[in-house]
């Protein structure tokens, strides 16, 4: 009788343990397990800037609802709740939105529309479909499905490639420039992009690599080697990968904050992004990444615990590694020619 309990115990724990892992592979695409988001996430991008929310946004019949204050304050816009008749109400100029909680009629100038999905209450936040309100606004609105991040526009669009002014970089690449001695020909051509957008803007940056820095997680006073290049930038500009390659780190580093490691798709290289504010939906470590890929938004996390902010000004440091031998290389002169090739879409 034993025996048989045994065997059956057995049999019933391999099926119980198959289903889990089967729930636990059909969760994410791929079949990657992954059960959380390794840190703060962000989904909306408003004109090219992260919006952060304390409520993450839900789908619902193929649409996006997004807490309605991230629109209304990212776009100045006038929120109102009634809470006697759940009624939501938007106005910026002339134009005003009615909603209310679990309908999908709405009325718009006074004129009633049918949503695709209702406005709902998650954690005492109040979501609304983020595409029909920002078209109603007269927004345009992208949906990146790589990324699983709204783009809505709200002002047009104003090239600030300009607003970096170059004249004070050390050093601006003209046609015709070589790099080091100590290039190498891997590291160069179209397929490489650099990290800002060209609308973007941010300061002018040096080659920082090998200045010293004094803050060491033992606070024992001894100075170390930077081991990357800073480049300034207001918190929640948009951060995209340099290279195609993989995930190999994502998650908390007491030096570098929220952080995310790359390996290039020869395996030769590692890139280090850090200082995040937070990242895009959906990476852990082994996810493939593309050249040009959102990954995370410039922030000033780091030089402590899970969760220090504000030891310093918001800023992307980027290392670069050679893989095989873990050293750190440094990347300034590639970032000048990774410069004149940046992402240009979506908005």
């Amino acid at each position: 009788m034993n025996r048989c309990l045994r065997e059956y115990s057995s049999y019933l724990w391999n099926r119980i343990l198959g289903a889990f892992v089967f729930c636990l592979m059909i969760a994410v695409p791929g079949g990657m397990v992954f059960a959380k988001e390794p840190g703060p996430v962000i989904s909306v991008v408003v004109d090219g800037m992260g919006v952060h929310s304390d409520v993450s946004p839900i789908h619902r019949n193929g649409r996006m609802l997004v807490p309605i204050r991230v629109v209304a304050e990212a776009t100045g816009s006038e929120v109102s709740y009634e809470a006697a008749t759940q009624k939501v109400l938007l106005n910026k100029k002339s134009k005003h939105i009615s909603l209310a909680i679990g309908s999908q009629t709405t009325y718009v100038d006074g004129k009633r529309l049918k949503m695709d999905v209702s406005p709902v209450i998650v954690n005492k936040r109040t979501l609304v479909p983020i595409r029909f309100i920002s078209e109603a606004f007269g927004y345009q609105v992208q949906w990146d499905e790589n990324t699983a991040v709204a783009y809505i526009q709200s002002k047009p669009v104003v090239d600030k490639t300009m607003s970096v002014k170059y004249s004070l970089n050390p050093y601006v690449v003209k046609q015709g420039d070589t790099l080091s001695k100590n290039a190498d020909d891997q590291l160069i051509g179209k397929q490489f992009r650099f990290p800002f957008h060209k609308n973007s803007w941010y300061e002018p940056y040096g080659d920082s690599f090998g200045s010293d820095r004094e803050w060491t997680e033992t606070n024992s006073g001894s100075v170390r080697s930077h081991e990357g290049i800073d480049i300034m930038a207001p918190k929640g500009t948009p951060i995209y990968s340099v290279s195609d390659g993989t995930i190999n780190k994502v998650g908390w580093n007491t030096y570098g904050g929220w952080r995310v490691n790359i390996t290039d798709e020869n395996g030769h290289y590692r890139m280090y992004y850090a200082h995040l504010q937070a990242y895009t939906p959906g990476l852990y470590v082994g996810k493939t990444i593309k050249a040009g890929q959102l990954i995370g938004f410039v922030g000033d996390t780091g030089y402590g615990g899970t969760g220090t902010v504000g030891m310093f000004e918001p800023h992307l440091h980027f290392g670069l590694y050679r893989n095989s031998t873990g050293k750190a290389i440094d990347p300034y002169d590639y970032l000048r020619v990774w410069e004149q090739n940046k992402v240009e879409s979506p908005l």
